[in-house]
C-alpha cells in the first residue's frame, strides 16, 4: 500500500496552516519590537499569543515533517548496515524506529487527553496574561498528535508493502 495521496494533501494543508501560524508569530514579534523601540509601548499579550501560535504551528506541521522525512535522523548506521547486509536489515531498523515513534505518539495522545479532560473538568485557564481556556491549547496537541499517529501508521504500511521511500 503506497502512502495515500489524500493524506499527503491533508498534511500539506496542515503544514500551510502551521506556516501561517509561524508567519503570525513573526508579524507579532516584529510589531512588538517596533512598538517598543519607537513608541516605548509594550503589550502584555504578544508573548502569550506567540506561545499559543507556536504550539499549534508545531503540532499541525509535524505530520507533514514525518511524511517528508523532515525530522532529524542519523542515517550513518543504517547506511553502513545496508552496505554490509543489504536492504532487509535497514527495513527492520526503519520499522522498529517507526514502531517506537508510534508508541511515543500513543503516550503523548494519552497525556494530552488527560490534560484536556482536566482542563474541561476544572475549567482551567492558561497561566499567561491572556487567560484563555487551557482546552484550546490542549486540543492543538491532540489534533496534531492524531495526525502524526495516522501519518506514521501509513508510513509503516508503506514500508511493509515494499515501499522504499521511508527506509
Amino acid at each position: 500500500m503506497a502512502y495515500p495521496k489524500k493524506m499527503a494533501r491533508l498534511n500539506a494543508i496542515l503544514a500551510i496552516i502551521g506556516g501561517g501560524g509561524f508567519t503570525c508569530i513573526a508579524i507579532i514579534t516584529v510589531g512588538e519590537s517596533l512598538s517598543r523601540t519607537f513608541f516605548g509601548i509594550s503589550s502584555s499579550w504578544s508573548l502569550d499569543l506567540c506561545t499559543y501560535f507556536l504550539l499549534w504551528s508545531i503540532f499541525l506541521s509535524s505530520p507533514w515533517a514525518f511524511q517528508e522525512k523532515g525530522h532529524v535522523a542519523v542515517d550513518l548506521l543504517r547506511d553502513f548496515i545496508q552496505k554490509l547486509f543489504g536492504i532487509k536489515p535497514r527495513k527492520v531498523m526503519s520499522l522498529v524506529g517507526y514502531a517506537l515513534v508510534t508508541f511515543v505518539m500513543i503516550m503523548l495522545l494519552r497525556s494530552a487527553y488527560r490534560l484536556a479532560s482536566d482542563a474541561i473538568y476544572y475549567n482551567k485557564l492558561t497561566t499567561a496574561n491572556l487567560q484563555i481556556p487551557a482546552i484550546y491549547l490542549d486540543v492543538g496537541i491532540i489534533v496534531g498528535t492524531v495526525f502524526m499517529l495516522v501519518t506514521v501508521v501509513f508510513i509503516i504500511l508503506d514500508i511493509l508493502s515494499g515501499g522504499k521511500r521511508y527506509l
